[in-house]
């Protein structure tokens, strides 16, 4: 996600100020320049908490979601959402609504649909979500957040049991993420495909795509995702000695997770 820099803020906002001033001076041009300041403060302010409340309530959700998990490194990941979370990030759809709906030309609408995308995933309303990212694909072709969205609307079709779907795009992903260099989403990308194929009991894929996450310079928590995910599906094909392989690499990584 693209960020909103504060350094870049207090110059803006000294300027504006400055604008301000002379606005009350020279009227009616005045008028005009202030109602400028005003629509840009207020654009910036929308975005910038709606920002803050997401990232509050992204970090409230994997904290529980940690501590659900407990100590069992075989854990499905299930993503626990209390209600004072559900609570901020119906605030994130809101303010984010707002910059759709007033600053249509902005160059952070890419950003707030993406934001209003992942907070309908988390709340459970997957068509709304999947309809989002779809919408920035479709409407933003040239925004640094294509990727990104792409996998977020993978993730969505999962849920949504729309699983071939899931797979054709998720194939095209990996592919564009690898070319691009962003590990990370080609990492999260391999291993949905891998909990796919899983799903569909064609077991070489899945370890396949959960080895090509191994050999990605992934976050630690995908890691241990696909590490588990490997052990398993050696050791319940009676693999013993390649499981235990699998399942001691996951220390390398889960100390740094709380678990």
């Amino acid at each position: 996600m693209k960020k909103f820099h504060h350094l870049f803020a207090l110059p803006l906002l000294t300027t504006l100020s400055l604008l301000n001033f002379r606005c009350t001076v020279f009227s009616p041009v005045g008028e005009a320049l202030t109602g400028a300041y005003e629509y840009t403060v207020s654009y910036f302010n929308s975005y910038y908490n709606a920002s803050r409340a997401f990232s509050d309530a992204e970090d409230e959700i994997h904290t529980a979601t940690q501590a659900a998990r407990g100590k069992s490194f075989h854990a499905k990941r299930v993503f626990v959402v209390s209600a004072a979370a559900k609570q901020k990030l119906t605030v994130v759809i809101d303010k984010c609504s707002s910059i759709l709906s007033f600053h249509p030309p902005s160059s952070l609408v890419d950003d707030a649909l993406l934001l209003i995308g992942k907070s309908y995933y988390y709340q459970g309303e997957y068509l709304k979500a999947e309809r989002k990212f779809q919408e920035l694909v479709e409407q933003y072709p040239t925004s640094p957040l294509i990727l990104e969205s792409k996998l977020w609307r993978s993730r969505t079709l999962e849920r949504l049991n729309r699983q071939e779907d899931a797979v054709s795009l998720l194939t095209t992903l990996v592919a564009e993420a690898e070319i691009e260099g962003e590990d990370n989403i080609a990492g999260d990308a391999h291993l949905l495909l891998a909990g796919l194929y899983e799903a569909k009991e064609e077991r070489e894929r899945a370890i396949g795509h959960y080895r090509r996450v191994t050999e990605l310079g992934v976050h630690d928590d995908t890691m241990v995702d696909a590490l588990v995910g490997a052990g398993d599906l050696f050791f319940s094909s009676g693999q013993f000695e390649k499981a235990s392989e699998e399942f001691e690499k996951v220390t390398d990584y889960a100390s740094n997770l709380n678990v």
